[in-house]
């Protein structure tokens, strides 16, 4: 039986619990969720998420690092804590990089994976429904082990009714077996009631009496040999245990108590049997006789392998997830590298191909302007992949320096003029106050700055688009933001959730009139992440769009995560 067959009879549905403080981001993890079809959950911080696990059972928690109050890794050590959350599986979410420290706490407190925001929601589903299909299956076998438990537990209970009568009778056979022979008759003539095998053995260990349930379950005849025949019905890798653990207990008087498997006759399958003696003693305190029950347990042993087999195989599961996620990082990061040295070529030799044409009016000289013009802009995408792969793989670094915010911004208006013209569009800076220098990375800046106002170029004709920037506090913290407004298309509220994810575009169709890879705001949105930020959006279709950027004035390598203003 395959680990997924079970799930897919499955009538019951899954609870997933969503750990971020950021609306927006629970938004866009429920939406990468959606298909999968299980229940959702949130919590809005460590502490609500705490009492959440408290509440019910969950397939899987995805569990964002860096939260206010409590963070991602002192929730899951609370988590940790809670008996009904011991072992549920946690996939860490963080925008930041992760130290070695952070990743080894991490694992200590029980993480199984990562996710990086943004994130790929193929990849998202991809892991979450690893775990969500080993949970479905342990809750079956847990069925199954509860149900095995109930069985069980009538057991006990008649062992226990069992031992009760036998501790009844056993006072009053002790009394009686020295003055009549009935009184023996008697204790076996009750011993044939009972489901579970009985056997009784003289004060030496020799076996004198079996109950028919023994002979109906290994096929022997009533005259056999007992003493003789019993290794040959225990299973070779047990008889040495039982053989020992029953002569210490001959020596000692001490109960003898072992699990064994013994052959049924009737398949000759060998199942496993709790078996248990006890010494019935004489008034002077000398044992008597020996007497002992033995049950079968075979249902219960299974169901314990299966279990252990499952767990194995959600560990296997673990390991195979975390693989996948480095070796796709990797894949981008070499083919990205790859296609940049042809590319390269072709752009050096179309420049001398230029310069040889330069003087001539020819349209040699426009195609190799068209060579080049193509050419740069293929370099610009592959770059995106690049920097996506870097930042998935953790070797994306912050390079901070001082800088002007009102000259970078301004720098950034003046590179886009020329695209805002093609589309006959008006391009506006008002800033209410000189912003002064900010801690920052300026490239990275520049770049989310470029992105935005070359989408609010691409996106708009014959319109206005608007650059403002102001200070504000926020946690005790000065930041400062930057908003792009334009008069363009406007995006679909259907659409907003997953703009900002990689090759996500507002328009997806083949024939969409705007190209690009889709990679331009989920790394903007990356890059924002990283130094602290965060980028939102207002947009109404066939009005227009207003992209914010806000960033901390002092910008720390390890960047807290923006939280939502209240």
């Amino acid at each position: 039986m395959s680990l997924r067959e079970p799930v897919a009879v499955a009538h019951d549905r899954a609870s997933i619990l969503i750990v971020d403080d950021n609306p927006h981001n629970l938004l866009a993890m429920e939406a990468s969720l959606e298909r999968i079809g299980e229940d959702m959950v949130r919590a809005y911080s460590g502490q609500e998420a705490i009492q959440k696990v408290q509440e019910q059972e969950f397939a899987v928690i995805l569990l964002d690092v860096q939260m206010p109050v409590m963070d991602g890794l002192e929730t899951a050590e609370e988590i940790r804590k809670l008996e009904t959350s011991r072992h549920t599986p946690i996939i860490f979410v963080t925008a930041g990089e992760l130290t070695h420290d952070v990743v080894h706490r991490a694992y200590t407190e029980g993480a199984v994976d990562f996710l990086f925001k943004p994130y790929a929601p193929e990849i998202v589903r991809s892991k979450v429904q690893v775990f969500v299909d080993l949970f479905k299956y342990a809750q079956r076998l847990k069925q199954s082990v509860e149900e095995q438990a109930r069985a069980e537990e009538e057991v006990r209970r008649l062992n226990q009714a069992l031992e009760k009568r036998v501790e009844e009778r056993t006072q009053e056979l002790a009394s009686a077996l020295e003055d009549a022979e009935a009184s023996e008759q008697r204790y076996r003539q009750l011993a044939e009631f009972l489901p579970q095998i009985v056997w009784t053995a003289d004060p030496a260990g020799a076996t004198d009496f079996f109950n028919s349930r023994f002979y109906e379950f290994t096929g022997l005849p009533h005259d056999s040999d007992l003493d003789s025949n019993w290794r040959e019905i225990i299973h070779p890798h047990d008889r040495e245990l039982v053989e020992r653990d029953w002569l210490h207990s001959l020596a000692s008087g001490e109960p003898f108590e072992v699990e064994f498997r013994l052959l049924r006759g009737i398949d000759n399958t060998w199942r496993y049997h709790m078996a248990r003696a006890e010494a019935l003693r004489k008034v002077d305190g000398s044992i008597e006789k020996w007497l002992g029950i033995a049950t079968d347990i075979e249902e219960k042993s299974q169901a314990e392998a299966t279990l252990k087999a499952a767990n194995q195989a959600l560990a296997e599961a673990r390991d195979r997830a975390v693989e996948a996620s480095h070796a796709k990082s990797l894949f981008l990061a070499n083919m990205s590298h790859e296609f940049r040295t042809p590319l390269n070529a072709i752009l050096g030799y179309a420049e001398m191909l230029e310069e040889e044409l330069a003087d001539a009016n020819t349209e040699l000289k426009a195609d190799a302007d068209r060579i080049i013009t193509a050419g740069r802009h293929l370099l610009s995408l592959i770059d995106d992949v690049l920097d996506m792969a870097k930042i998935e793989a953790g070797k994306m670094r912050l390079s901070l320096d001082s800088v002007s915010i009102s000259g970078l911004v301004n720098g950034v208006i003046s590179s886009v003029r020329g695209l805002a013209a093609q589309r006959n569009n008006t391009l506006e800076a008002n800033f209410t106050q000189d912003l002064g220098a900010a801690w920052i990375d300026p490239v990275k800046v520049r770049q989310i700055l470029f992105n935005l106002l070359s989408n609010a170029c691409k996106f708009t004709e014959n319109g206005t688009i608007e650059v403002t920037g102001e200070f504000f506090t926020k946690d005790e913290r000065e930041w400062f933001r930057v908003a792009v407004k334009d008069t363009g298309i406007g995006i679909a509220e259907s659409e907003l959730t997953r703009l900002f994810k990689e090759f996500s575009q507002a328009d997806p169709s083949p024939s969409r009139n705007y190209g690009g890879t889709g990679l331009g705001l989920a790394l903007s949105q990356r890059f924002a992440h990283m130094m602290g930020g965060m980028i939102t959006l207002e947009s109404e279709e066939g009005v227009g769009s207003i992209f914010t950027v806000s960033l901390p004035v002092q910008v720390n390598q390890e960047a807290a995560v923006w939280e939502s203003e209240s």
